[in-house]
């Protein structure tokens, strides 16, 4: 890397992150990292906001963070749409409770646009790959406008539907999210639980009826069970109040759920031993901790993101040496090794503990023995 790349490391927030993660964000393919060009947006070039509707331009303000130019791309992507700027509206509609309601939009809670992602390409000459739409027994490329759906009822035979015969039986989006019912939050099988959404107010004018909703269902502390249309599909929401907006998670249908008794059934009752459960227990114990998201590590995304920068920067890449398969031993010699590292890396973590909150499990094996011939 050059000193001038070096040299556009902005010490701003985010700027590090646009730099560091370039090749992730424009989906620069792994072959051609050496000739990304890293240079500096400003709201002044007129290439930066080309494209760009006078609604759209009027609404974002770019702060100058860095640029990402990967030679073949279909032009730039800017640093501001990258870093820190809010997606845009998955849906916009209107919430309902009863005969109140206010303009709302959904944002989607979860994403992978981060994520190191690849394109694929012809190592003979560093083009991409490009996947065309052809007829399976002729071989001939077919247009979209000729493309129509259909279902297998057999072997090589399917019902063809137009988009016209699907029409007639799509929902008619009402582009409103109505409140049917409340359930405790604790009745909702985790297996039900699909995708998250924040729901904010879409405006200034439902503000006032978004919150009277909000804080409804949050005195009565349930969850608010409602139905909302995507892209033709009417799905369940289950809504809950967080923070300032408010959480959607739809939620799957009974037939997308898998029955667990399919998976469990054949699982043998083992009759788990007196001694072996205290040492798994004592394991357990040990482990006890708070649920903190930010210290998950997402080992392979660095390892990735460390192979790009030795593969930029010219390095030779090898892979790692595999390890050496682990010894078989007995269970309870396992437990008991467990224990013993347990208890070694916890007075590492936590000097001060009292060892009196954190008593080791009476050896097993010895002592029941000797109970047993006691009676």
């Amino acid at each position: 890397m050059t000193a001038g790349h070096n040299a556009l490391r902005g010490s701003g927030p985010g700027q590090n992150l646009a730099f560091d993660n370039a090749v992730a964000l424009m989906g620069c393919p792994d072959r051609r990292i050496d000739r990304l060009c890293i240079t500096r947006c400003s709201p002044s070039q007129p290439s930066h906001h080309a494209g760009r509707s006078a609604r759209s331009r009027s609404r974002r303000t770019c702060d100058g963070l860095l640029v990402a130019i990967a030679p073949g791309h279909h032009g730039p992507r800017h640093s501001c749409d990258l870093v820190g700027e809010r997606a845009r509206a998955y849906w916009k509609g209107y919430l309902k409770l009863s005969l109140v309601s206010c303009p709302v939009a959904l944002f989607p809670a979860s994403s992978e646009r981060e994520k190191i992602s690849f394109h694929q390409i012809n190592k003979n000459t560093g083009n991409r790959i490009k996947y065309r739409k052809v007829d399976a027994d002729t071989g001939d490329e077919v247009e979209s406008s000729d493309i129509i759906k259909g279902y297998e009822v057999g072997k090589g035979e399917y019902l063809e539907l137009d988009p016209e015969e699907l029409e007639a039986i799509a929902i008619e989006s009402k582009r409103t999210i109505e409140i049917d019912e409340f359930v405790p939050r604790k009745e909702i099988d985790e297996l039900y639980l699909n995708n998250p959404y924040y729901i904010v107010p879409d405006g200034e004018v439902g503000q006032q009826a978004f919150a009277v909703i909000r804080e409804a269902i949050n005195k009565e502390g349930m969850v608010a069970i409602g139905k909302v249309v995507f892209t033709s599909r009417e799905h369940i929401i289950a809504l809950e109040p967080r923070g300032k907006g408010m959480m959607g998670i739809t939620l799957r249908y009974p037939y997308e759920v898998r029955n667990e008794k399919d998976y469990f059934d054949d699982i043998p009752d083992e009759k788990v031993p007196k001694d072996m459960l205290e040492l798994a227990t004592h394991i357990v114990d040990t482990k006890k901790a708070h649920f903190e998201p930010q210290k998950f590590e997402d080992q392979y995304e660095d390892a990735l993101k460390e192979l790009l920068k030795k593969k930029q920067s010219g390095q030779k890449i090898e892979a790692p040496r595999e390890r050496e398969p682990s010894k078989v031993i007995n269970l309870m010699d396992a437990l008991r090794r467990s224990v013993e590292t347990e208890r070694g890396s916890g007075e590492r973590r936590k000097p001060g503990r009292s060892a009196r909150n954190h008593r080791a499990p009476k050896k097993a094996g010895r002592s029941s023995a000797r109970a047993k011939k006691a009676g």
